[in-house]
């Protein structure tokens, strides 16, 4: 698809995406499932070993799993988060198991963010979920600036990933002041910054986030200002759906710069990293009634309907 005629895809799909109906009693989608994050012990220095043991031996694994998930994720989290153990069969190294919610909306996140990011169950608790997550695009627009600084990308690139980033500030206290106005308070935290991407990798995260997770999230943040009950969510979401679809623009603009720099394998690895995103995206589940009304959130029916208009008019050529 030709750069200019992104926007033009976007709007259209945004027009064209039925109004949600909500699901019928007894015939409703699944919720979004859990996940499980797995994370290796490989290298346990003398810290890490007293915690395994206590884990093994008293049953205390508590202050074992948030150390991993310390480590692992770049923060220590406000609620401590539950792992179990187990050991690999053929290696025997030690595995942390972490439950997380699959992701359920679009947006560019930082190296190394895994945190679950389900549906919240509510109308406060999604814009806080949105809130936090607006926040570590920050981190993850400043990363992509360096990035491409350091592999020399044109500087009309690195321009728009600081814009980009400026925009993602004024979108986490946008959605914060809104999870404050339905009752809830989103945990903001600052994520350190990521080690730089060679050009594969950069290809790799810039098109699962920024094509595909990005593109998908400037549909969504526009069917919300079309649809949303809430007056004040739908203001919102119009600012927040043009900046998200400038944030796309830019993903598409450095793809076709990155591409012709790599090889066929690395051709290759990003058809099968934009395959799994696109099943990661339609496996986000049924929002919450109440969600949907009020934040205009797509439901299955819906979001099935885009993503499908997205397979065959942006996403073709991936």
């Amino acid at each position: 698809m030709r750069i200019r005629d992104l926007r033009r895809a976007l709007t259209t799909i945004i027009l064209a995406a039925p109004l949600a109906t909500g699901c019928v009693s007894g015939n409703c989608p699944d919720p979004a499932p859990i996940i499980t994050e797995r994370v290796v012990i490989d290298m346990p220095d003398a810290q890490l070993m007293a915690l395994l043991d206590a884990c093994k031996m008293q049953q205390d694994c508590q202050p074992l799993c948030t150390e991993v998930y310390r480590r692992e994720y770049g923060f220590t989290p406000s609620v401590p988060p539950p792992c179990t153990l187990e050991v690999e069969a053929t290696s025997g190294l030690n595995v942390a198991l972490f439950p997380m919610e699959q992701q359920c909306t679009g947006g560019r996140r930082p190296a190394g963010y895994r945190r679950g990011r389900g549906c919240g169950p509510t109308v406060g608790r999604y814009l806080a979920l949105q809130a936090e997550l607006e926040a570590a695009s920050v981190r993850a627009f400043s990363d992509l600036h360096d990035d491409l600084r350091a592999l020399g990308a044109p500087a009309m690139l690195r321009r728009a990933a600081i814009t980009a980033a400026a925009d993602e500030v004024r979108h986490a206290r946008t959605c914060e002041r809104l999870a404050r106005r339905h009752g809830a308070t989103p945990v903001l935290r600052e994520i350190a910054p990521a080690e730089r991407r060679g050009r594969r990798q950069l290809a790799l995260d810039n098109l699962v986030e920024g094509c595909m997770r990005e593109t998908y999230g400037a549909v969504v943040a526009g069917y919300q200002a079309r649809t949303a009950g809430d007056a004040t969510v739908r203001r919102a979401m119009r600012v927040i759906a043009r900046d998200e679809a400038r944030h796309a623009t830019l993903s598409w603009r450095i793809h076709a710069w990155l591409v012709p720099q790599l090889s066929v394998d690395e051709r290759r690895d990003l058809a099968a990293a934009a395959a799994t995103a696109r099943e990661e995206l339609a496996s986000g589940g049924e929002p919450d009634v109440e969600v949907s009304r009020v934040l205009g959130v797509p439901d299955a029916v819906v979001a099935s309907a885009v993503l499908a208009k997205l397979d065959e008019t942006v996403w073709a050529e991936l």
